[in-house]
């Protein structure tokens, strides 16, 4: 496994990430690289596959603190992180999974099926707050990837009916003793990616899932701490690496790598 990490500006540039400082989720839709970030609510960015930017689609209504993008045929979702600020106040922006299709709607999730969720939605996400991070649908129904919190040492994937928002089924998964930081499709199952609870607590590790019945097991990749999301490709994996502030006031630019992984 050989990795490679690119600085990316937020300045305009062919070959940058421009338009997007802290890139949180990344889908492939056709032709478009969808990108995702968590300080700007109002706006997905649309790149090709060399992230030279292509379009921006505006949202009918802000999602704050975007952390995780879900595809179904043309249904797109766009998912908030649920979480509070760091003070533990909650914020009601980020309490939104946005529907996009024939008939944008917002979806409210009722976690009353997740005692843990409900308990710890006053904490805040490096105290092991509600924090969602990941997302994916399979037979018809929203999994939601938690960061926070977890149940013991294990993981949590949410179960959510997409009409209602009920979470249907609140799941363990062992990924390590780490959460969940994202949730891919990939062939039949899933690849998913896990971290610590924490920000900046060390590597993030890969795992395929074949399939929500079965257990995932840890493959030989390895991402940076605040790495967002991945795109799985053959042969390799696209990943986006979260950077420091907004727009036109990047402190610290987000990072493009490219991981080679025998997938399977």
């Amino acid at each position: 496994m050989v990795g490679l990490l690119l600085a990316i500006g937020c300045a305009k540039s062919a070959e940058g990430l421009d338009g997007s400082c802290e890139p949180s989720a990344l889908l492939q839709r056709g032709e478009q690289w969808i990108v995702g970030d968590n300080e700007q609510g109002r706006h997905l960015f649309v790149y090709d596959s060399r992230f030279k930017r292509q379009a921006d689609l505006a949202l009918p209504l802000d999602v704050d603190d975007i952390e995780a993008l879900a595809l179904d045929g043309s249904t797109l979702w766009v998912v908030g992180s649920h979480s509070t600020s760091k003070k533990g106040e909650r914020r009601p922006g980020r309490e939104r999974i946005l529907r996009l299709d024939a008939n944008p709607a917002v979806l409210t999730v009722d976690f009353a099926a997740c005692p843990e969720c409900v308990a710890a939605r006053g904490e805040a996400p490096d105290k092991g707050g509600l924090n969602i991070e990941a997302a994916a649908v399979a037979n018809g129904q929203l999994l939601l990837g938690l960061r926070g919190p977890m149940r013991g040492d294990k993981a949590i994937l949410l179960v959510v009916d997409p009409t209602s928002g009920r979470v249907t089924e609140s799941r363990e998964v062992n990924l390590g003793g780490e959460a969940f930081r994202e949730l891919v499709p990939w062939k039949s199952g899933f690849l998913a990616v896990s971290g610590p609870v924490a920000d900046g607590g060390g590597a993030h590790h890969l795992w395929w899932w074949p399939s929500l019945d079965t257990a995932p097991t840890r493959r030989d990749a390895t991402f940076p701490a605040s790495t967002e999301a991945i795109l799985p490709l053959e042969g390799e994996i696209v990943y986006l690496v979260d950077g420091d502030g907004k727009a036109g006031k990047c402190v610290t630019p987000a990072g493009v790598g490219r991981v080679n992984a025998a997938l399977p």
